[in-house]
C-alpha cells in the first residue's frame, strides 16, 4: 500500500497544454503536463527516490548513485541515477524520450536502456524506436533578443499555459534578457535568470512565484 506524502496534480478542468511544476526534496525537477498525477511515499529521499506517475512529466533528476530515481508506471518501470527525460503515457503504451543521460526501462517482459537524444515507445511484449525526436510539444526552442523577462513570461503564460506570479512591487520589465534556449524547461529558464538576474523563486501549488530578482545584478 502506497503511503502518500505528496501529490502533485493539476485541476481536472486543466486543458492539455498546461504545465504543473514541482520542486522534489531531492532537488530534483518535475514539469507536469495537464490532468497529470505524480505521488510520492513518505521515504522518498530518505530510504528511496521512488515515486507514481500517471499522464506526461519531463524530469531533470539530481544525481544520486546510491538512491536511483524510480518512476513507476501502469505501463513499466523508468529508473535514472541523474539525468533529464521525458514520460508520457499513451493508453496501453508509455513513451520515455531522454534529453540528457540514460534510462532504463523495465516492464515484466524486457529491458531496454536509453541514452542521449534516443526516445522509444513501448508496449507490453515490445518496443518501437522513435525517429526524428521532437521535444517541441513539451520542451521550448527559441531565441530571445533584447526582450524583457515580463514579456517572456506573459508568453509562456499565453502560449504554454506556464502559471507564474509576483508581486506588482516587483520589477521585471527592466530586466533584459538576450538568449537562446534550445529544448530548454522552464526550469532551466528559470535557472539562467538565477545567474543573470539573481532571481529568487519558489513553488507552492504548482504555481511559480517570483520573489526578487535583480535587473542589475
Amino acid at each position: 500500500i502506497l503511503t502518500i506524502f505528496s501529490i502533485y496534480k493539476l485541476s481536472s478542468d486543466a486543458r492539455p497544454s498546461s504545465l504543473n511544476f514541482a520542486l522534489l526534496s531531492d532537488s530534483s525537477e518535475v514539469q507536469l503536463f495537464g490532468d497529470s498525477r505524480l505521488t510520492l511515499d513518505n521515504s522518498f529521499d530518505s530510504a528511496n527516490r521512488s515515486l507514481e506517475l500517471n499522464g506526461k512529466a519531463f524530469f531533470a533528476v539530481q544525481h544520486n548513485d546510491n538512491l536511483p530515481f524510480i518512476i513507476t508506471t501502469k505501463n513499466g518501470t523508468v529508473t535514472v541515477k541523474g539525468t533529464s527525460f521525458l514520460v508520457e503515457e499513451m493508453g496501453s503504451k508509455l513513451k520515455v524520450a531522454v534529453r540528457e543521460g540514460v534510462v532504463e526501462f523495465k516492464n515484466n517482459n524486457y529491458t531496454k536502456i536509453l541514452r542521449k537524444n534516443e526516445a522509444c515507445i513501448f508496449s507490453n511484449d515490445d518496443f518501437k524506436k522513435v525517429s526524428n525526436l521532437n521535444f517541441s510539444n513539451s520542451l521550448l526552442t527559441k531565441s530571445y533578443q533584447e526582450i524583457s523577462v515580463r514579456e517572456i513570461i506573459e508568453e509562456l503564460r499565453d502560449e504554454h499555459d506556464v502559471m507564474v506570479d509576483y508581486k506588482s512591487s516587483i520589477s521585471i520589465s527592466d530586466c533584459i534578457f538576450n538568449g537562446n534556449f534550445e529544448n530548454a524547461s522552464v526550469f532551466d529558464i528559470l535557472n539562467e535568470w538565477k545567474i543573470m538576474f539573481d532571481l529568487e523563486y519558489v513553488i507552492e501549488n504548482g504555481i511559480i512565484k517570483i520573489l526578487k530578482i535583480d535587473c542589475d545584478y
